[in-house]
């Protein structure tokens, strides 16, 4: 091979320059200069990690159900103890002794004792059915719904401010046409969002109350249903944000 033709082709060195000879016309004698890419390892154990857990489908992400419970548990705990309180202190309103400063004080003194003790107890059966509707899988459809309606509230404003203030002055016109339609596709969502969110909810009882289930197969379902229910609503999210709105001309 002429050695003018290829010349200077160190392996070692990245910088990799292929001369052409000179007896070739029309043609760069420097081809290209390219660097060779470096594989960085630095970060490879995390990498594996990362794919571990998404074969396992042990990320938190996964397990929407699993994790809510203990949050549920915990409230759950704290309403029954409010119950219990308020039960406590009607109870004790209702055995306490009427004195005679209490009676001078106030004129209606077993009208006042009925109240409190009828407050007490109302404020503990409140906090005893509140305690029992309180479901893990309830609570962690309706919170991915509230975070999707959040995220949706935020593009719509964003939108919104991208229009202009002119939109709210001009009473006809493209803008104002666009802002109606903007508005309307965001109800739009809104309205596919509810109902999913029903969708789900029903999906959840019907899992709950299978009786042909143990109690990890309804756990593993039941993750898998509300996953699923936070990806359709991303991709409900993602396209009432990358919809474009018609053309008007006025």
């Amino acid at each position: 091979m002429d050695k003018d033709y290829l010349t200077n082709t160190s392996l070692e060195k990245h910088p990799i320059f292929f001369r052409l000879s000179s007896n070739i016309p029309q043609v760069s004698k420097l081809l290209f200069s390219a660097k060779l890419p470096v594989k960085n390892d630095r970060f490879s154990d995390l990498e594996l990690f990362r794919q571990e857990i998404e074969q396992s489908k042990a990320g938190l992400h996964h397990q929407p159900y699993t994790n809510n419970k203990k949050n549920v548990f915990f409230y759950k705990c704290m309403f029954f103890g409010f119950a219990f309180l308020f039960f406590v202190l009607g109870l004790i309103s209702m055995h306490l002794p009427t004195t005679i400063s209490f009676g001078l004080l106030f004129s209606a003194c077993t009208f006042l004792k009925g109240g409190i003790m009828s407050v007490c107890f109302l404020l503990s059966l409140a906090a005893f059915i509140f305690a029992l509707t309180l479901r893990p899988e309830k609570e962690a459809i309706l919170q991915s719904v509230r975070r999707a309606k959040i995220h949706l509230k935020s593009i719509l404003t964003r939108r919104e401010i991208r229009m202009g203030l002119k939109r709210f002055i001009v009473l006809f016109g493209s803008e104002r046409l666009q802002a109606a339609t903007l508005r309307h596709m965001y109800q739009e969502c809104l309205d596919k969002i509810n109902d999913k969110k029903d969708e789900f909810l029903h999906l959840s009882r019907r899992i709950v109350t299978a009786e042909t289930l143990d109690r990890s197969e309804k756990e593993t379902l039941l993750n898998q249903a509300i996953e699923e229910l936070e990806e359709k609503l991303l991709m409900l999210v993602h396209s009432f944000r990358h919809t474009a709105l018609p053309p008007f001309h006025g």
